[in-house]
């Protein structure tokens, strides 16, 4: 698959100075040690999850159950991999929705929402950022790190001890519309690309 500098990641940073619990959309890539594709394969340009993809696929999707602040957007579950859009929102819109207002466009409303912030929130997310590193509630760390525990857990009682997850995660924190469009064909490209590599491998 071809690089490209504003998905792909040689090694997981986090962005300095920002604070990962507060609104916006993140462009996260899970993978498996050593790329071994136990999440499933592909067939005639189909992805075929297998019993651990599933698992991963349901607690992704019951991801937003977990974590209230949290919404999912475009994902892919690739053989070895997976990517995945997740929008964060502030707890008044969280409660807004819970009573029945919707929002019209829910990755591009919350892109938006970062541009915003007052100074005070500013200097409110580099406090929380600087108690020793702590996984913040409801940032994508502790969303992902619950997520990646998760399906381990289910993967081993279900006796797929085998199953281990790549150390971290790469992201990407998504700042425009045109950006959260682009990434979402990335995405629906994905069994495409596998495809073509793997027929000139």
């Amino acid at each position: 698959m071809r690089y490209d500098p504003l998905i792909h990641h040689r090694r997981s940073t986090r962005l300095r100075g920002h604070d990962y619990a507060s609104a916006g959309a993140y462009f996260v890539t899970l993978n498996i040690k050593n790329r071994t594709p136990v999440l499933a394969e592909i067939v005639n340009f189909e992805t075929r999850l297998s019993a651990i993809g599933e698992i991963a696929r349901r607690c992704w999707e019951e991801i937003p159950k977990h974590f209230k602040n949290a919404a999912l957007d475009e994902f892919i579950i690739m053989p070895d991999h997976l990517h995945g859009i997740i929008i964060l929102r502030k707890d008044v819109e969280v409660e807004a929705q819970r009573v029945g207002i919707q929002s019209a466009s829910v990755g591009i409303q919350y892109i938006e929402s970062r541009q915003i912030e007052s100074r005070q929130e500013r200097i409110e997310s580099r406090r929380k950022l600087n108690q020793f590193q702590k996984v913040v509630p409801g940032s994508i760390s502790s969303i992902i790190r619950c997520y990646k525990a998760a399906v381990t857990r289910l993967s081993r009682r279900e006796g797929y001890g085998e199953f281990v997850w790549q150390r971290n995660f790469h992201d990407h924190i998504i700042r425009s519309g045109n950006e959260l469009d682009r990434i979402r064909e990335y995405i629906r490209k994905n069994v495409e690309e596998w495809t073509l590599r793997e027929d000139y491998s």
